[in-house]
């Protein structure tokens, strides 16, 4: 069965995705907005079917999604400049991996499905497309790491797939990287060793097309050491296969092809968006930051070993997204790495370097290192908190590799894993009871205890070779920690099947470029988003300077709105002002006189206002919004 399960795998995961896009099916939590518009049209009509919506995923449903059904729903044709976004429009190219009719499509199939069927196909398309083909990947690539081992192989692409440092993060630009990644490394390795010219032309654009997805994703904090680690492999398979490498004139052309779409779609990108790049280089935030480690406690990189309650319990210390990781053995590698090594017969340069690589990663967490070395390595972009998430990713590949030695070889007795497991034990009672792992372990009886013994034995399994002990605690940890993080959602009732979204459209039918802004609401500007109406306040990727310069010809409050933003918007009698929240988040104080600067012409406002300027036309009193026209 499992034989027939590799075999016609692609056959499968074709059937599987288009049961799933016809069905309309999705893990997006946009059922969240059910707790921000609760008055509905059709009682009867949900959107989340099972599992949970997770509100700490706001990047996902509250900012991606809108942006995505934003461009679906524009009169242009998924335009490069939304007029939906901001005052005077919002480049999509830079604007997280927007669908845009644009010669960039081919390194964004995700988003093929909202230009081909729409919102609620395309949504379901996006979703199901990028976890099909990440477990597609990560089997290919468990594969290579374990001499094509497969039942550890398709274990792997359990383990890969549904790690909670992927589905806690699946909306956002970490997990696109790590597929994308995979892509790269896979079609070069299946381009170098085919000998079928029909295969080489597909493998080369798939490459072309996975290089132009990895930097249109554009997040430096994972895209600059997984793109060391993805560098390293692609030397490495080409160095191990250089005594049988021919290249023919076919080798070249297969090759030229994918460097001219690369090179087509960056230029494309680059003379495109110049302009919003160069503003986003000049933010405040993220584009002065300046990073050169060091900033990070080195007990938090176990912290898988919390993960699996995170789906149940919300974590009393930074949030459940910022705490989700990989499960690695880590310790393990560490004790072990020089005795695998050894056994080691066709992949010993690749290893050592991607371990003399995740020392380094290690140290950057730990030690500050000059800025020079911050500069030239790039690493100057590279966050602490979200590196953590590629050492792990890194460990985890090494961890499959290395198990797949453990499991043929069995170089271990049964005291040395024993003693190892122990001290590996030892090793995590003191990254928990010394960080605030303990506290939040604490909220479930027992859970320390559960954790630390269900850890001892899965590294024992792992250090012992013991393939169905150790396969079974991976996948019974995956199913809990990471395959529970994304509910089962289909269509979008959650933002469509609201009376206020139909009043809304009403008025945009008869008065389409009617400019919308949001009172009193930091969430509701990107519910306009999605709804396509014209909208002043949302998130901006970039700053809307000429508007914040109407506002406020000084440059006095030039700090807090030069930034990528959650827009607030709070009318008032007060003279006009700016406020920062947090980082990515600012309050607008606009004085009622002002609005005529805006040239916003309906407002919806969370709550009533009193004011002369201002004609109430519309409400939906259960969600106590009111609709204004500026008078």
């Amino acid at each position: 069965m499992i034989n027939a399960i590799i075999t016609y795998r692609y056959l499968i995961a074709f059937f599987l995705f288009a049961v799933l896009v016809i069905g309309r099916f999705h893990g997006s939590s946009v059922a969240e907005w059910d707790t921000i518009v609760k008055e509905k049209i059709d009682q009867k009509k949900d959107t989340l079917m099972v599992g949970k919506s997770r509100g700490i995923r706001s990047d996902e449903w509250q900012v991606q999604t809108p942006m995505y059904l934003s461009q679906a729903a524009s009169q242009k044709f998924f335009p490069l400049i939304n007029p939906a976004i901001r005052s005077d429009g919002q480049n999509m190219l830079v604007s997280y991996y927007a669908p845009v009719f644009d010669i960039t499509l081919i390194g964004k199939p995700f988003n093929w499905g909202f230009i081909i069927f729409g919102s609620e196909y395309g949504l379901s398309w996006y979703w199901y497309s990028k976890l099909i083909l990440l477990f597609l990947l990560s089997f290919e690539i468990s594969m290579l790491l374990s001499e094509k081992s497969v039942l550890l192989s398709l274990v792997g692409a359990y383990w890969i797939t549904f790690s909670p440092g992927i589905q806690w993060w699946f909306g956002a630009p970490h997990a696109d990287h790590v597929i994308f990644s995979q892509a790269i490394i896979v079609a070069f390795w299946y381009h170098v060793r085919s000998k079928s010219k029909a295969q080489k032309l597909a493998m080369s654009v798939v490459l072309a097309s996975s290089v132009v997805g990895y930097v249109l994703t554009a997040y430096p904090p994972v895209m600059v050491p997984l793109g060391f680690f993805t560098a390293i492999v692609l030397f490495f398979i080409l160095y191990s296969n250089r005594e049988n490498l021919h290249i023919s004139r076919y080798d070249y052309f297969s090759l030229a092809l994918a460097l001219v779409i690369i090179g087509a779609s960056l230029y494309s990108y680059v003379t495109k968006s110049s302009d919003a790049i160069q503003i986003m280089k000049g933010t405040v935030y993220p584009g002065r930051r300046f990073v050169t480690g060091g900033n990070f406690d080195i007990r938090m990189l176990q912290l898988y070993l919390i993960n699996w309650l995170l789906p149940f319990r919300d974590v009393n210390f930074l949030n459940n997204c910022e705490v989700a990781t990989y499960l690695s053995f880590l310790p393990a590698l560490m004790i072990v790495f020089v005795k695998v090594y050894r056994l080691e017969t066709n992949k010993k340069t690749l290893m050592l370097t991607l371990f003399v690589y995740l020392i380094f990663q290690m140290t950057w967490l730990a030690v500050s290192y000059p800025d020079w070395v911050a500069k030239y390595t790039l690493f100057s972009y590279v966050l602490e908190d979200r590196l953590q998430l590629t050492v792990n990713l890194t460990a985890l590949y090494m961890s499959i590799w290395a198990f797949s030695l453990l499991l043929k070889h069995k170089p271990l007795s049964f005291r040395d894993s024993a003693l190892f497991s122990l001290l590996i034990m030892l090793f995590y009672g003191y990254c928990i009871f010394y960080s605030p792992m303990a506290g939040y372990l604490e909220l479930v009886r027992g859970g320390i205890v559960i954790t630390l013994l269900f850890f001892s034995v899965m590294n024992f399994a792992f250090l012992k070779g013991m393939k169905k002990l150790f396969l079974s605690c991976i996948v019974i940890y995956i199913t809990v920690a990471g395959l529970t993080v994304n509910p089962v959602s289909r269509g979008l009732d959650a933002i469509y099947n609201k009376a206020i979204a139909q009043k809304i459209l009403a008025i945009k039918a008869r008065d389409s470029d009617g400019k919308w802004m949001v009172n009193n609401s930091l969430q509701l500007g990107n519910f306009l988003v999605a709804l396509g109406v014209k909208t002043f306040n949302s998130v901006h990727y970039y700053p809307d300077l000429k508007m914040w310069e109407l506002l406020d010809p000084a440059g006095s409050y030039s700090q807090i709105y030069n930034r990528y933003a959650h827009v607030q918007v709070q009318l008032t009698n007060q003279q006009t002002h700016f406020e920062l929240v947090q980082k990515d988040y600012f309050i607008l104080f606009l004085n009622f006189n002002d609005l005529k600067k805006t040239g916003v012409k309906y407002i919806l406002s969370r709550g009533q206002l009193i004011t002369p300027l201002l004609r109430e036309i519309d409400f939906v009193w259960r969600d106590a919004l009111f609709i204004y026209e500026v008078v």
